[in-house]
């Protein structure tokens, strides 16, 4: 009998035991990692710095299928597809989001920490023109200077705009050029090899070429652009409004 019970309250310990365990809270997992401040210093491979000032930096990416950037801060900014493909986009406490783009489309983001893998078959280029921190000085900052391709439509396409910048694709066929016009504080990225001739203010023109994939910073000044060269002409024209 004695036997009996001993093994009864053993039982019960057991079973009191068990529902102990089951009402344990699960571990916690690990702490999420901190964002990584600049995706250029940890991704080499993928990231290319094309142009960096106080004002501006222009950033080209390229992904591989199946490859992915780590979680990273930005600023604002704007993305420029270079190719066709599709990506998996995860921004802040979003759900991740799969999307594609098409070479020549443009969208903005605001700043933040997110994350990007290449879900497609093809390989994803894309530009990144992000506005950095310093204030841009205030002479030169008005409606008129503001204004670059749009001023020149027939040359000239505004891709986005809003109140941190102005993105304008021109293309300037053989002989052609653009008429004068003001330019404010603006990058300018070129989209195919070409050679104009530029002229600014009173100053002399000057012939200049540039390659796919190169960028140039410019200051507040009228100017003229002359396609002197026997191929087309066509550069992104980022204009800093703030």
């Amino acid at each position: 009998m004695a036997r009996l019970i001993g093994l009864g309250m053993m039982l019960v310990v057991a079973v009191a035991g068990c529902g102990n365990v089951a009402e344990e809270a699960p571990p916690a997992g690990p702490p999420e990692a901190e964002p990584v401040a600049d995706i250029a210093a940890v991704a080499p491979e993928e990231v290319s710095v094309v142009l960096e000032n106080d004002w501006a930096r222009v950033m080209r990416f390229t992904l591989q299928p199946a490859s992915e950037l780590p979680r990273h801060d930005a600023s604002g900014r704007a993305i420029y597809a270079l190719s066709d493909y599709t990506i998996e986009w995860a921004g802040g406490d979003e759900a991740p989001t799969e999307r594609s783009w098409t070479a020549g489309q443009i969208h903005w983001h605001a700043g933040g920490p997110h994350a990007v893998r290449n879900t497609g078959s093809s390989v994803a280029e894309f530009l990144v023109i992000e506005r950095m921190g310093s204030e841009l000085p205030a002479e030169g900052q008005t409606a008129d200077t503001a204004q670059t391709g749009p001023t020149v439509p027939e040359h000239g396409q505004t891709l986005l705009e809003n109140e941190v910048m102005t993105v304008t694709e021109v293309s300037l066929g053989p002989g052609e050029s653009t008429k004068a016009h003001l330019g404010g504080y603006r990058v300018v990225y070129a989209l195919s090899d070409y050679t104009i001739q530029w002229t600014e203010g009173d100053a002399d023109p000057v012939e200049v070429s540039w390659s796919e994939g190169q960028s140039h910073w410019h200051e507040p000044a009228e100017h003229v652009a002359d396609n002197t060269g026997d191929t087309p002409a066509r550069y992104l024209v980022v204009t800093f409004l703030r």
